[in-house]
């Protein structure tokens, strides 16, 4: 196969993928979804930030700092790229988890970014529920 014939069948591949990411981000329009939730403890937990952090890895987030003496835990998780250029597909997640002063109310604050469904109530409450039961598990 010569030069000329993997070049145009390299831009050929190029120009279906890009294709294939408009139509699905035309399909699927952009969706914004916020919420909180709280989860109440029987007790102050004696590590809570890393038994947080530790949960939040366990379901695929990505720890992404916080504030260990506030008890503030942020996370995001997203598509990534490669879903973004295939398919259009976009999602993106920041979940900040705290604790309150009290040492014993939970609060999930959850911003979600995304199409295809990703950023709805239904997907979001099914998320922090997750988060929830992993963290009154470790916390046990």
């Amino acid at each position: 196969m010569g030069v000329s014939m993997r070049i145009l069948i390299a831009f050929i591949t190029m120009l279906s993928l890009t294709a294939c990411s408009s139509v699905g981000m035309i399909a699927s329009p952009q969706r914004e979804f916020n919420t909180t939730e709280t989860l109440q403890l029987a007790s102050r937990p004696a590590n809570f930030v890393d038994t947080v952090v530790e949960v939040g890895k366990s379901l695929n987030y990505e720890y992404a700092g916080g504030d260990r003496s506030k008890n503030i835990i942020n996370f995001t998780d997203n598509t990534g790229l490669g879903m973004g250029v295939l398919i259009g597909k976009v999602s993106q997640n920041r979940l900040t988890v705290s604790l309150a002063p009290d040492g014993r109310s939970v609060k999930f604050d959850l911003n979600s970014f995304g199409n295809f469904s990703t950023a709805n109530e239904e997907k979001i409450s099914e998320r922090i529920g997750e988060f929830k039961n992993a963290l009154q598990t470790n916390l046990r």
